[in-house]
C-alpha cells in the first residue's frame, strides 16, 4: 500500500521527482505535518507568545514603579483573598470528593468476589480507591496554602512587594526575550534548510 508521500506517484497527481521531494521535506517541517499534502509551503513565522510575554512584563514592570504604596498594598490585598477563596473552594471540593469515594470504598470492601478468580480485580478496586483518597482527598496541602496566605495577609510590607514584582517582571522580560530570540533563530534555520533544499532540486 503506498504512503502518503508515494500515493502520487501511483495516481499520477505528483508530476516530477521535485513535486515528490518537496512532499517528502514535509517530514521534516514541523509546522506542515497536519496540513493537507497539496497545501503549498509557507515560510516559518515566529510564534509571537514569548514577544507578547514580553510587552505584558514590560508594561508590569512599568505600572509597578508607577503605584502608589497603598495601591500596592490593596492590590496585593485583593491578590491574597481571591487565592485564599480558590483554596477554599478546593478545600471543599477534596471533602465532597472523599465522601463520595468513602462510599464507594465501603462498598469495594463488602464487595464478596463469586470466585477465587475475582479476588484480584476485587483488591485492585480497593487499592484504586484508597490510593485516589490519599493522594487526592486529604486538603491539608490546600489548609496549608491558606495558612501562608493568612500569615502573609498580616504581615504585608509594602517595600518588599515592590521588590518582589520588579524582581519577577524583570526575570520574565530576560527569559521571554531570550526565548523569543531562540524563536527568530529557528525560523531563520528552518527557512534557509528549506531554501537550500529547493536549490538542490535545480
Amino acid at each position: 500500500m503506498p504512503t502518503g508521500y508515494t500515493a502520487g506517484i501511483l495516481d499520477g497527481t505528483t508530476k516530477d521527482f521535485e513535486h515528490f521531494a518537496k512532499l517528502c521535506s514535509r517530514a521534516f517541517i514541523m509546522h506542515l505535518r497536519e496540513e493537507p499534502m497539496n497545501s503549498e509551503y509557507k515560510k516559518r513565522e515566529p510564534n509571537d507568545y514569548h514577544s507578547k510575554a514580553v510587552d505584558r512584563a514590560t508594561k508590569d514592570l512599568m505600572r509597578i514603579n508607577e503605584m502608589s504604596d497603598e495601591e500596592i498594598m490593596q492590590e496585593e490585598r485583593d491578590n491574597i483573598i481571591e487565592c485564599r477563596s480558590r483554596y477554599e473552594l478546593k478545600v471543599k471540593k477534596q471533602k465532597e470528593d472523599k465522601t463520595a469515594l468513602d462510599y464507594y470504598l465501603r462498598k469495594a470492601k463488602k464487595y464478596k468476589p463469586p470466585t477465587d478468580m475475582h479476588d484480584g480485580i476485587a483488591k485492585f478496586m480497593i487499592e484504586q480507591l484508597e490510593s485516589t483518597i490519599e493522594h487526592d482527598c486529604s486538603g491539608r496541602y490546600w489548609e496549608e496554602e491558606i495558612e501562608r496566605l493568612d500569615d502573609r495577609f498580616d504581615s504585608l510590607d509594602v517595600e518588599r512587594i515592590r521588590s518582589d514584582r520588579k524582581i519577577e517582571a524583570s526575570k520574565d522580560i530576560a527569559r521571554h526575550t531570550k526565548e523569543y530570540e531562540e524563536e527568530l533563530k529557528r525560523c531563520r534555520e528552518h527557512n534557509k534548510w528549506y531554501d537550500d533544499f529547493v536549490k538542490s532540486l535545480n
